[in-house]
């Protein structure tokens, strides 16, 4: 089986999901402070671009995250395999998320609302505007429970590897406990968990997240050079 290409867009798709990450980290978010400024962000630009990206983050974070699956699922697949499932059902969800946003949120209803003349049609149109918040963050819900658990059991798997990849793991297996414990936090009402986990996402989650995805590009390029290598001999073998 010849691998090296995977690994090699694995990697690239890893790069391109920190770039994506420090988009929507570093980019500033638009100012919407009052009812009719949040009803204008369907015709703001920065606005939806930040939304656009996100739609796409997931896409390219998963197809990096198969190539650990692949590489590791002979010798950890009881970890890597469920780290595929939760991995899926953050990804999904949040692209989910976002596709919400774009089209029934800002395609639809700010607009809707905004050009509807009759009072009855404006409230029920508010009705669903008011609706949105509770299902995004049900979503977000799922997201952060499955990033998490998904974090944690790749960067546990990564342990197995060599230094490169043992640094790897450590990054990865924090985002992924912060994670669990920010939704512990935030769902679970464990108020006493906020101040740790503020000052993570206020300090150093915005550097490693993106600091981490170009690590795991530069990894996957050097397995892929090494599946190339063993390729080359196996055929030469033959």
């Amino acid at each position: 089986m010849i691998l090296s290409p995977f690994f090699r867009m694995a990697g690239f798709a890893s790069l391109l999901s920190a770039l994506t990450t420090s988009l929507l980290l570093f980019l500033p978010e638009p100012e919407a402070a009052g009812f009719s400024a949040k009803l204008a962000l369907h015709s703001n630009e920065l606005y939806l671009l930040k939304k656009w990206i996100l739609l796409f983050h997931p896409m390219f974070a998963y197809l990096a995250m198969t190539a650990l699956a692949v590489h590791f699922f002979k010798s950890k697949a009881h970890l890597v395999v469920p780290g595929m499932f939760f991995g899926l059902i953050w990804a999904m969800t949040e692209m989910a998320q976002q596709a919400y946003t774009i089209v029934a949120l800002n395609n639809h209803w700010r607009p809707s609302y905004q050009a509807a003349t009759d009072e009855s049609v404006q409230n029920a149109i508010f009705s669903q505007l008011n609706g949105y918040y509770p299902i995004w963050d049900s979503m977000y819900f799922l997201i952060i429970l499955g990033f998490g658990i998904a974090s944690l059991l790749f960067g546990i798997a990564l342990l197995s590897g060599n230094k490169f990849a043992k640094v790897l793991a450590v990054i990865n297996i924090l985002i992924g406990l912060f994670s669990i414990l920010n939704f512990v936090s935030d769902y679970l009402q464990v108020t006493s968990l906020l101040p740790l986990v503020s000052l993570w996402y206020e300090w150093f989650y915005s550097y490693l997240q993106p600091l981490w995805r170009i690590l795991l590009a530069v990894w996957l390029w050097m397995l892929a050079h090494q599946y190339c290598r063993k390729e080359t001999e196996l055929n030469l073998a033959v």
